[in-house]
């Protein structure tokens, strides 16, 4: 009797050892198992039978996602496609109620924060195409308004705000052009012009040359005046009497001349007869 209860008991515990091993075993598999799925980097090729596409950080395949895609930053290394009528918007606010970029049947147009949708070709059109024209290696503008440099309300043809630096400026001067040509007044205009020192307002710069004033009271037609006031010398007129101003001097040397050659020889003369 003592001997059959003994072997029961050896039994039970047996098999009681055995349950608490297999328990023991199938906590660490599954501590094993969720330490793999926690190390888990995705797969790196398609699945077998290419009965799904590789994912997208190893396939080389065009994919499409349906719905909408939110990244918090977007490198791309290749073309990137929008579909037809398609968005590329800025800030929060999606479709035509945002501004940015979008294709309008087949034309491209931009908007800005609180505008309206353009045409970006023809808006540069706008800015470029009606005012400057290329002909070969030439760019001009044909409308009939001002271009300033360093202005922005240029008065002239072409107005610039500052100083020219060029190697050299030839101006119009064909007879086939002209008329009522008349020689310029020489002497008795230039002795009636001042020439000045100054020091410019604007940055102290010294310069000289004469006051447009002055020159207006004695010669006006090298004088403009803008729609300002500002009167302007044009001071190329101004080469046409200094010319014939010289010339009339150079003649008035010549005469100068003869008559000391003159009053020379007839001292020398006087000279010889009292010897």
């Amino acid at each position: 009797m003592g001997t059959r209860l003994h072997n029961c008991f050896s039994s039970l515990a047996w098999r009681i050892s055995a349950l608490f091993v297999g328990f023991l075993f199938a906590a660490l598999s599954l501590l094993s198992l969720a330490s793999v799925a926690a190390a888990w980097t995705g797969p790196s090729s398609a699945a077998p039978n290419g009965n799904v596409a590789a994912p997208i950080n190893v396939g080389s395949a065009n994919q499409v996602k349906n719905g909408s895609l939110g990244v918090s930053g977007l490198a791309v290394f290749g073309n990137t496609l929008l579909q037809g009528n398609s968005y590329l918007n800025f800030g929060s606010t999606a479709g035509t109620n945002g501004y940015g970029v979008r294709d309008n049947a087949g034309v491209l147009e931009f908007k800005n924060s609180g505008g309206s949708w353009a045409s970006l070709q023809a808006t540069i059109a706008g800015f470029v195409g009606s005012q400057w024209t290329t002909s070969g290696n030439n760019l001009y503008n044909a409308n009939s308004g001002n271009v300033g440099i360093g202005t922005t309300s240029p008065t002239y043809k072409l107005t610039v705000g500052g100083n020219v630096g060029a190697l050299g400026f030839f101006h119009t001067s064909d007879a086939r052009l002209k008329e009522h040509i008349e020689t310029a007044p020489g002497l008795a205009l230039v002795e009636r012009l001042r020439g000045v020192t100054f020091d410019w307002k604007a940055d102290g710069r010294p310069s000289s040359g004469v006051i447009a004033q002055e020159v207006e009271q004695v010669f006006p037609r090298a004088v403009r005046t803008d729609a300002d006031g500002l009167k302007m010398v044009e001071y190329d007129q101004l080469i046409a009497p200094m010319l014939e101003a010289i010339k009339e001097q150079q003649a008035e040397i010549e005469i100068l001349k003869q008559e000391i050659n003159k009053l020379k020889s007839e001292a020398n003369g006087s000279i010889c007869a009292t010897c």
